[in-house]
């Protein structure tokens, strides 16, 4: 494996001090792809992610015109973006499960659909609010631009997005599979993730407030490097000695 330097260094040392071994090897991955032959728009991100209940953990987004992949350390999507095919991956259970964006906007409608029979519907029909602030940052290397999206008094997300990383569409689409089982909460942050769709450019870095129940909680999440590197096939294939189980975006006829 070839030398680390700077942020790629630090993000490394995290890791491995505290990630599982198949975080430890995706963040190989992402090392050694210079060497791997793809399209000139892949890029990797590495992050971090601090809560103040879940400590410090890594994320690692791979983005292709064809691909993308989100692992965040607890769970991880793979979207392939011309056929929508999507897998999900539970490390806890050591298994993945198949989808379609089809089938999970179908389940995503049949929820909304039955928050919509009871009260609960009632804020998630508060629209989002997109506000530029005057904020300018360097992160991982790239100027970043800061906005603050909320939706009602529920969640807050200060971003600071980079206009010299574009994000494709399907990039927001991939972080909202990893939400569609958490009911209305889920269901907040696709819509926060919508419309970070119109913003021009990759988001480096998030703080995001909310609140769960009777509590508040923060997470905030910063890229310490983004590579240009071609990916590697096997940053997209499913984990050895993984079972395949049941999909639960099951359509209720």
């Amino acid at each position: 494996m070839p030398p680390l330097y700077g942020a790629a260094a630090r993000h490394h040392a995290i890791i491995a001090t505290g990630m599982r071994p198949r975080l430890r090897a995706l963040v190989a991955c992402a090392v050694l792809a210079a060497s791997v032959p793809a399209t000139a728009d892949d890029f990797t991100v590495l992050s971090t992610v601090t809560s103040p209940r879940g400590g410090t953990r890594a994320l690692i987004q791979y983005v292709s015109p064809a691909r993308i992949r989100i692992s965040d350390g607890d769970r991880d999507a793979i979207l392939e973006v011309p056929s929508g095919r999507v897998v999900l991956f539970s490390d806890r259970r050591r298994e993945y499960w198949e989808t379609s964006l089809d089938d999970i906007a179908a389940f995503v409608g049949q929820l909304d659909a039955a928050l919509a029979r009871g009260e609960t519907m009632e804020p998630m029909r508060a629209s989002i609010s997109v506000l530029k602030g005057p904020g300018r940052r360097k992160i991982a290397g790239y100027d970043t631009e800061q906005y603050t999206l909320s939706h009602g008094d529920a969640i807050r997300v200060e971003v600071w997005v980079a206009p010299a990383v574009p994000a494709p569409p399907s990039y927001f689409e991939a972080r909202k599979v990893l939400y569609a089982t958490l009911g209305p909460m889920g269901r907040r942050f696709a819509r926060v993730f919508d419309e970070m769709k119109t913003l021009k450019g990759f988001p480096l870095a998030m703080s995001v407030d909310y609140r769960m129940r009777t509590s508040n909680r923060q997470t905030v999440t910063e890229a310490t490097e983004v590579k240009r590197d071609p990916i590697p096939e096997t940053a997209f294939a499913v984990p050895a000695g993984y079972a395949k189980a049941a999909s639960p975006f099951v359509r209720r006829e």
